[in-house]
């Protein structure tokens, strides 16, 4: 009985998935290859909670302001992954003009 639910979960899962930054990348800048390649990079990079968290960044620029100084040890590491990422997508993700 377990296959089979996994089975149909698996079925029932759309073949094609928008990560939380393509999401919020997309309500930005609209449908590109740029937003497509940022979630790659991120999934790549990035923990499921980490993308959550870096999406509301992107949506909230200040909040990085507030990681970054934050006493923290956990915010302070985010801010860590987060420039990394970051840097990962400036060297991987090109814009075409």
């Amino acid at each position: 009985m377990k296959y089979a639910v996994f089975f149909v979960t698996v079925l029932a899962t759309p073949a094609f998935s928008a990560g939380f930054i393509e999401n919020i990348c997309v309500a930005k800048l609209g449908p590109s290859a740029l937003c497509t390649c940022t979630q790659s990079v991120a999934d790549a990079k990035l923990s499921v909670a980490d993308q959550r968290t870096a999406a509301k960044m992107i949506a909230q620029p200040d909040l990085y302001y507030d990681y970054a100084e934050s006493s923290r040890r956990s915010q302070k590491a985010f801010i860590e992954r987060y420039d990394v990422w970051g840097a990962a997508v400036a060297e991987t993700c090109t814009v075409k003009d």
